[in-house]
């Protein structure tokens, strides 16, 4: 021991005393009064001491000495009086005698004989006394030290509050002194300021290095901080200077079991503790059952460390046979095993000695509030009302919990004696720090029976009305406080966190359930087979099925005894019924079901956790398995035992519920209503019942107005937020948007800060049109705080209302205000804002800026992803970011940045593997920058992911169509075709490969299939616009355009379709601007028709609506501009050649063939066919591709023409062959081909390729049949050449010297 003076001596022996070590304050007080004989307050502590340890005779021998000293009387007679009771003195007379004396000389003491009164009631645990004597000492001198640390003293240790600062008070001259310095210490403790306290203690720590007592009290303090590393250091450190400290064995064994959950080591722990406690403490009573109460109630039931527990209790009750309080903590942990019968032979053995003990009659009230046995109940009844009875101030929560237990058919009754239970024990802690007091006082293991208890009783979050929520809510707040208090202290505590996940399933509120499971497998017990059957169970009702079974298997693969659960078939029976094995489902359930009643004839309740919810749950969905197969007799007779089985409980309005759905089942409408409507509005299940009526009324018997009043009746009976709410969806889902802002304003007035419901509120303005009133309704509410999902819907009504520029500031301030917020929530809702931005920057035309934007959304979408890393939302994120990057690829290729674009889909596809939209876009954009190997490794990729992929199909097609292999291209799309007949796509894309190749004799098969896959009455648009092609590209100028008409009002094929009616009405005849002028300009008839054609055009020009994307705005300019040409106006033809010549004078379109066309039409109407010429060789090398491919091949048909006229033949001969190459239909470039070679006189082959241009013309341009009979003639073919006159002749009889100068001839020719 250190070198100690007076006053350290009486702080270290008021500090034993504090803690109960009576014997070693025996020691320390002989040890004191040895080394200061004189000093008057040792002895009274050496009195205590003895007093204590039930020395009675030494006590009064002490006491004698301290009445002779004028100073110490009155602490003298205060230690023999209390002796003397001790002794159980019978001659009340000395005892009386003794009382007066102590009143007279009370009245007459001074500040020290009334401070060491206070010392010795402050020993003795008579706190208020002490009190009351302090404060007199304190009132007579101020500054004297005993007084100011005994009152201190008192405050700091007992008092709940304190009454005046008396550290303000102490001379500087004993600031250092050790019972200063511990009080000082204790004083920031009591006020949470644990640093301080440490700092404090540390000082003294070197001061007295090898006293114990400092350093328990820092180890004391780091346990309140639950600082667990530092108590374990702490508590070693001790026991490095007194290898057998019970203060820190004890802090171990706290750490061990709370932290750790470490009951093996825990109970090897305890075993030393209460060995060592034993040998220093051998018949100190009151420390030994305060420690076994602590452990008993933090060892989660092991029942090793139990059995040790009742060893110790055993040995107890043998050394004191004659006190009750050892019996009745053995009957407790008797309960605690489960041991009804022994617990109650205990119980009554405390009676026995103390029939008035409290604790004792409580404790046989349990026993008989659990026994099964005839009688029992209502023994436990009367004892219960007895106990009530007798202490009405103070009631012991057990009294509450055992009350509930006898409410089986009362569950409202039972949950509120469970809530003033749980009130009671938060308001036994409220005012405690940690520690083992703290503990003691929470008893996590009886804190878990209530809230058990409370689950049996309580519904499930649907079953809640609306009048009683915010009831249940309080219930459920008093609950969820207590179970995170446990937590708190106890995380290794599974058992709590299993409970606290059941709790807030039993709100509805799965997420929260899921992180406490996830919780306790990732901290505390990763084999724990009732988390992951609870996992599975939240999987199960949230409809994740496959997540609900892959649970159930990690639960069996740690344990296969889960199978012994009865939830664990219970799910199982919940996911075959989803995946449609009902079989299977039926014999899962059954399993469930003879697991439950076994564990219920068994009363094997606690460690199964049956509640009357998963009770209800099993038999209603073996009901439904059973009415899924049509086996309505076996549905019924179940539902029947339900109803028994359930009456007057929480669920049975659940019951009446599902006898209605049953009824729907088999067609009996009236009998569903007749079931819905027993349900009254005082029942739990009345808002379900109702609103599953409003259903009926709305979908079977199509009822609007009766499904309104439904939710009206709701209202009416439970008025309140979430029914009006209810009543405002019901009128929006009937389109009376104007009454559901009604009703959406009523439930905004109950419950103003609703996020969920102001959306709804916007949404229902937005719908009736009041955009102004919706604006500013958002206005209003968005200045409370956590709005920023109206804020977005703000801005989408802006973007809504082409009010772009509003919209931007108000996201732009947005996300100014948020940017220095880091966490995941700020950084979810930045990337919200930035997309939503990005839209709108997009809508107003700032593609730029839209990118930008999007970019950063981007980088904050990996910083989410970063740090989501792992758990079921990670996949959602990451499709987020890959919608973010296909996005900015859109964008790019607007812009034509289409290397940017092509990186921004490589990085989707990083982000979602096998992303269909990303690979389609990704190979279309190759084929658009002609990288047409790289489009194909996409499309095979494509088909990879989805084989069945009919886009990938058609690419491939396209592909091979790009390569000139018109054949490969024509082969897939007839493959296509003949899975779908009507994949128009396809239908259109072999039409045109057809075209290409010549080969048009099968395409009337392809559409007839198709015709014949459709009804007439029903023909869809592809059809008319499929037909009009093949009759276009056939030479049926007039059938292509009826059918193109038919198909130009629709969204898919009418903007081509009005494209190619264009085309027709501009260029009818397939003429080329170069002949027509010359052949038609005498025919009067013509010129009719042409003006209507034209017309026609500009109407349809007119009507064209290009949707943004740059192709089709080139297009429609570039069509206007050849209708000005086709109308041969000089005005028209220069106001096309000033836009053409602007057009080709950007950057990106100076080699487009389009404006190079339009300039070369152009100039040749004007007669400057040089510069015509000079445009249409600057274009004519350009590589044929299919976006090009029409204007390319006009252009070398032009070219050709020009070059013929110049008698060029090569050249042209050349040019023609390369338009034949990649069109074999095209009528003019065969026509030239046969003029050329009449013009060489080699009228076989001229005669050949007339035949070719009469044929893919569709025999309608009859002066190509003219042309054909001429050479026939000429190359006497005259037979051929008599069919060509007669194929024109039936067209019209009248065509100029055909009659004369070629069928005459032939005939005559024949006949010669």
């Amino acid at each position: 021991m250190e070198n100690l003076d007076e006053t350290d001596y009486q702080v270290v022996i008021l500090w034993h005393c504090h803690y109960n070590y009576y014997n070693a304050m025996l020691q320390q007080s002989k040890e004191a009064t040895h080394a200061f004989p004189t000093n008057e307050n040792l002895k009274i502590f050496l009195a205590v001491a003895n007093i204590s340890t039930n020395r009675v005779q030494e006590t009064l021998q002490i006491s004698a000495d301290l009445i002779e000293s004028d100073e110490s009387k009155l602490a003298g007679l205060l230690i023999k009086n209390a002796a003397h009771r001790l002794n159980g003195n019978k001659d009340r007379t000395i005892i009386s005698q003794i009382d007066a004396k102590i009143r007279d000389e009370r009245r007459k003491a001074n500040y020290t004989s009334l401070i060491r009164a206070a010392i010795v009631l402050l020993l003795l645990k008579k706190f208020d006394k002490a009190k009351e004597y302090a404060e007199r000492s304190y009132k007579l001198n101020s500054q004297d030290l005993d007084v100011l640390m005994i009152n201190n003293w008192i405050d700091l240790n007992y008092s709940e509050r304190m009454n005046n600062n008396y550290f303000s008070s102490i001379n500087k001259e004993h600031s250092r002194r050790l019972n200063v310095l511990l009080s000082t210490a204790k004083f920031h403790q009591h006020n949470d300021s644990c640093e301080q306290a440490i700092l404090i203690l540390n000082a003294l720590i070197v001061r007295y290095p090898k006293l114990c007592l400092p350093l328990i009290e820092k180890m004391i303090c780091q346990l309140s901080c639950k600082d667990w590393d530092q108590v374990l250091d702490t508590a070693n450190r001790i026991l490095s200077i007194d290898a057998n400290n019970l203060d820190a064995i004890k802090a171990k064994i706290i750490v061990t079991l709370c932290r750790d959950g470490d009951y093996s080591s825990g109970m090897k722990n305890i075993q030393l503790f209460l060995r060592n406690l034993l040998a220093a403490e051998p018949k100190n009573v009151e420390i030994i059952i305060n420690n076994v109460q602590l452990f008993s109630r933090i060892i989660n039931r092991d029942e090793e460390t139990l059995n040790e527990l009742i060893k110790i209790m055993e040995k107890l009750i043998q050394q004191n046979s004659n006190v009750c309080e050892p019996m009745i903590e053995l009957g407790n942990i008797f309960l605690l095993m489960n041991k009804i019968k022994e617990s109650e032979h205990w119980f009554r053995n405390a009676i026995r000695i103390d029939e008035s003990s409290f604790s004792a009659l409580m404790g046989l009230a349990h026993c008989q509030v659990l026994d099964k046995s005839p009688g029992a109940v209502e023994l436990a009844r009367q004892q219960l009302d007895f106990l009530m009875e007798i202490q009405t101030n103070s009631l012991d929560p057990r009294l509450y919990f055992m009350s509930s237990k006898l409410c089986h058919n009362d569950s409202s009754k039972a949950l509120n004696y469970l809530t003033m239970a749980l009130k009671l024990i938060l308001k036994n802690v409220e005012n405690l720090s940690y520690s083992y007091e703290y503990l003691t006082k929470l008893n996590p293991d009886f804190c878990l029976e209530i809230v058990n208890e409370y689950l049996a009783h309580s519904p499930t979050a649907m079953a809640e009305n609306n009048d009683k929520t915010f009831e249940n809510n309080k219930e459920q707040s008093t609950i969820l406080i207590l179970l995170n208090k446990i937590i708190d202290a106890y995380p290794a505590y599974g058992a709590a966190l299993l409970m606290l996940a059941k709790v807030n399933m039993q709100n509805g509120d799965y997420e929260e359930a899921l992180n406490a499971l996830k919780k306790l497998l990732d901290t505390v017990d990763p084999t724990n087979v009732m988390a992951h059957l609870l996992i599975a169970k939240i999987f199960a009702l949230q409809g994740n099925y496959q997540l609900a079974s892959q649970s159930l298997e990690v639960g069996l693969s740690y344990n296969f005894k889960v199978r012994d659960e009865f939830l664990y078939h219970l799910i199982d029976g919940i996911v075959e019924k989803s995946d449609g094995n009902f079989d299977a489902s039926i014999n899962s359930l059954r399993t469930a079901m003879t697991l439950m009643d076994n564990k219920i004839i068994n009363n094997d309740l606690y460690s199964t956790n049956i509640s009357i919810s998963d009770k209800a749950t099993l038999y209603l969905e073996l009901i439904l398995a059973y009415g899924k197969l049509k086996k309505f007799d076996e549905a019924n007779a179940l539902m029947s035992e339900a109803k028994m089985q359930f009456i007057n409980t929480m669920e049975e309005g659940r019951i009446m519920i599902a006898n209605a759905e049953l009824c729907l089942e088999t067609g009996d409408i009236e009998k569903a209503i007749n079931y819905l409507n027993d349900i009254q509005a005082e029942e739990p299940y009345y808002l379900q019942a109702h609103t599953k009526l409003a259903q009926i009324h709305l979908h079977q018997r199509k009822d609007r107005h009766a499904f309104a009043k439904c939710f009206r009746e709701l209202v009416k009976h439970c008025p309140g937020s979430k029914t009006y709410s209810m009543l405002g969806d019901a009128y929006m889902a009937i389109q009376e948007p104007d009454r559901a802002i009604e009703a959406y304003e009523e439930s905004l007035k109950n419950n103003p800060m609703d996020k969920i419901l102001a959306n709804k509120m916007g949404k229902a303005l937005i719908k009736t049109h009041q955009y102004d009133r919706a604006i500013n309704y958002y206005k209003d509410i968005v200045k409370n705080k956590g709005c920023g999902d109206l804020k977005l819907d703000m801005a989408e009504l802006f973007m809504r209302m082409k009010q772009f520029d509003k919209a931007e500031t108000s996201l732009v301030q947005e996300l100014q205000d948020g940017r220095m917020a880091n966490d995941q929530l700020n950084l979810e809702m930045r990337v919200k804002q930035l997309i939503l931005l990005a839209k709108v920057q997009e809508r107003a035309d700032k593609i730029n800026m839209s990118i930008t934007t999007l970019k950063e959304a981007k980088e904050m979408q990996i910083r989410y992803v970063q740090r989501t890393a792992t758990g079921s939302g990670i996949i959602e994120q990451k499709k987020i970011l890959a919608e973010i990057c296909l996005k900015m690829a859109d964008h790019c290729t607007i812009i034509r940045d289409f290397d940017g674009a092509i990186v921004h889909y490589k990085d989707a596809l990083q982000y979602k593997s096998g992303d269909v939209n990303a690979l389609l876009s990704l190979a279309k954009l190759y084929m658009q920058v002609n990288d047409l190997d790289r489009g194909a490794q996409s499309c095979t990729a494509l088909l990879n992911a989805d084989p069945n992929n009919e886009a990938a199909s058609v690419m491939m097609a396209d592909l091979a169509f790009r390569k000139v292999d018109f054949e490969t291209a024509a082969y897939h799309f007839r493959q296509l075709l003949l899975r779908r007949p009507t994949y128009w796509t396809a239908l259109a894309r072999l039409i045109e490969v057809s075209r290409r190749t010549g080969n048009i004799g099968d395409l009337d098969e392809w559409l007839s299939r198709a015709e014949a896959a459709t009804e007439a009455s029903n023909r869809d648009a592809g059809f008319y616009y499929c037909s009009g092609l093949r009759d276009w590209r056939t030479g049926k100028l007039n059938s292509a355009l009826r059918h193109f008409n038919a198909a130009r009002r629709d969204p898919e094929w009418g903007q081509q379709a009005i494209y190619n009616m264009i085309e027709i009405c501009l260029d009818p005849d397939d003429d080329s601007a170069l002949s027509s002028e010359a052949f038609n300009e005498e025919d009067v008839e013509y010129q009719d028709s042409r003006t209507m054609a034209l017309k026609t055009a500009q109407r349809l020009l007119q009507e064209l609506n290009p949707k943004g994307s740059p192709h089709e705005m080139l297009t429609h300019r570039l069509l206007g501009n050849f209708f000005l040409l086709s109308t041969k106006l000089k005005t028209n033809i220069e106001r096309a050649l000033q836009d053409c010549t602007a057009l080709a004078s950007q950057e990106t379109l100076r080699d487009h063939v389009g404006p190079a066309l339009g300039l070369a039409t152009a100039h040749i109407l004007l007669k400057q066919t040089p510069r015509a010429r000079n445009h249409l060789k600057r274009v004519a090398k350009n590589i044929w591709t299919f976006e090009d491919a029409e204007y390319l091949e006009r252009c070398w048909l032009l070219l050709a023409e020009i070059y013929v006229q110049s008698n060029k033949y090569e050249l042209a001969n050349e040019l023609l062959r390369k338009v034949v190459q990649h069109n074999a239909t095209c009528v003019r470039a065969h026509e030239l081909s046969g003029y050329i070679a009449e013009r060489e006189q080699n009228y076989r082959e001229a005669a050949a390729l007339y035949s070719q241009a009469w044929k893919f013309g569709g025999k309608t341009k009859l002066s190509v049949g003219y042309k054909l009979a001429y050479c026939c003639l000429k190359s006497k073919k005259y037979a051929d050449a008599i069919q060509g006159c007669n194929e024109v002749l039936r067209q019209n009889s009248d065509f100029p010297r055909i009659r004369k100068e070629i069928l005459e001839k032939s005939i005559n020719s024949i006949r010669t």
